[in-house]
């Protein structure tokens, strides 16, 4: 582009550089990454009924569901205040930043279980029988 080379630009990009590059930031990135499939997993355990699939890798993940994503990701924004994008055959993308913590990992499944219940509690859906 124009402007893709100018000083601040490059300077931006060396400070980006700087963080992926200082000693154990990666290695936190897969650990908060595989905590973030692991409680991934336990949501689809516990919502079989909305949680098809789960894709991805490390801390790009797609969630594949019944409900009509579009309408999920308006829940979500909405009611918990979570921000998530749909894509292609009714999957939830969720594309956090690399400095996410365990902590925000286990309040943003939280925040998607709440929606998932939710679900549960209107009039017309019947919970699944154990």
């Amino acid at each position: 582009s124009t402007y893709g080379g100018n000083p601040l630009a490059c300077a931006i990009g060396n400070a980006v550089l700087d963080r992926i590059q200082a000693p154990g930031f990666l290695e936190h990135v897969e650990q908060v990454g595989q905590v973030l499939h692991w409680h991934l997993q336990q949501l689809a355990q516990k919502y079989p009924q909305y949680v098809v699939e789960l894709r991805g890798k490390g801390l790009i993940t797609g969630i594949k569901i019944t409900p009509p994503v579009r309408d999920f990701v308006e829940r979500l924004r909405k009611d918990q205040h979570l921000l998530a994008v749909a894509a292609g055959d009714n999957v939830l993308r969720l594309l956090p930043p690399l400095v996410i913590t365990e902590d925000d990992v286990k309040e943003a499944v939280g925040k998607i279980a709440d929606a998932f219940a939710a679900l549960d509690s209107e009039p017309g859906n019947v919970p699944p029988i154990d």
